[in-house]
């Protein structure tokens, strides 16, 4: 028996959901529970060149109704740092909110400041400072200061991983993405685990409209994430999907309609898009290259 990785699992297991709540005639987050329609939405930004670039855009979005924003930066202390106080001395008085994430790119020191900076400036959360697999620098980190730390969610995708970082203290509050951690039943006992220790899951929702369904519907089945991660400009993720995921003017997600993901595809646009072909006969998968 060959043990499939979580990243391999997690499409199949998230398209048989979608299939058994379509036969039950269900959205799939009221087939899980249910618990809500809706849920507060952040603007997660791109890269962009130059701290000006990133005020222009901050205000872009609050003229959206976006009220919580977090910022992929360039993950460099002093010029993150220099970007923070930027944003805080044009946007103090806009009741926004902001978190920061450095995909992962400081040094321990260098994390440490940076906390201390954010909590100043009342960040809602400081995301990936560190590695995934540095949990003991993480529990120390979060032993240190009060804004809430969080990891990327992209490296410790095992079930007993997570439950590792989660009882050894290492974070504020958990962070999967249940397009990586082995689909929706593995994401429901990673959410689990969390409520049983007090925690959010702060569930990753960048991709294409099927990957931020997958993770809308588990957000909304269950009470404990506050926030669905909106990747802007969402346009290009949008690519191939009829149905669209978009933030309101009030700054909230909606449930899709229709019963399981409640996404429809333009498949014929997909095809003709395609490089690549699976087809399956009785030798087995066989890849061919489309003209």
């Amino acid at each position: 028996c060959v043990l499939m990785q979580p990243q391999a699992l997690s499409p199949i297991d998230i398209a048989l959901w979608d299939l058994v709540s379509k036969y039950a005639k269900m959205p799939l987050y009221q087939f899980l529970g249910g618990a809500r329609s809706k849920i507060l939405s952040y603007a997660s930004t791109p890269f962009l060149p130059s701290i000006q670039d990133y005020i222009e855009y901050v205000q872009e979005l609050k003229d959206e109704g976006y009220k919580f924003i977090k910022f992929h930066t360039w993950c460099i202390f002093d010029k993150d740092m220099a970007l923070v106080s930027a944003i805080h001395d044009v946007f103090k008085d806009s009741g926004l909110k902001f978190m920061l994430d450095v995909e992962s790119g400081y040094n321990r020191e260098e994390a440490l400041k940076a906390a201390k900076i954010l909590e100043a400036y009342d960040y809602l959360w400081f995301e990936a400072p560190l590695p995934d697999t540095d949990l003991e620098g993480y529990r120390e980190l979060k032993s240190r200061v009060d804004i809430p730390i969080i990891a990327a969610g992209n490296t410790l995708l095992h079930l007993n991983q997570i439950e590792q970082g989660i009882q050894g203290n290492c974070w504020s509050n958990a962070r999967v993405d249940a397009t990586l951690a082995g689909g929706i039943t593995q994401t429901r006992k990673i959410m689990g685990i969390a409520e049983a220790n007090s925690m959010t899951v702060e569930l990753q929702s960048w991709g294409y409209s099927l990957s931020q369904a997958a993770n809308l519907h588990l957000m909304l089945a269950y009470n404990n994430s506050t926030y669905f991660e909106q990747a802007v400009p969402v346009e290009p993720l949008e690519f191939g999907a009829l149905t669209t995921i978009r933030t309101d003017k009030e700054g909230y997600v909606h449930a899709p309609e229709g019963d399981g993901l409640g996404i429809e595809m333009d498949w014929p646009l997909i095809e003709q898009s395609s490089h690549f072909r699976l087809a399956l006969d009785s030798t087995g998968w066989t890849e061919f290259t489309l003209e």
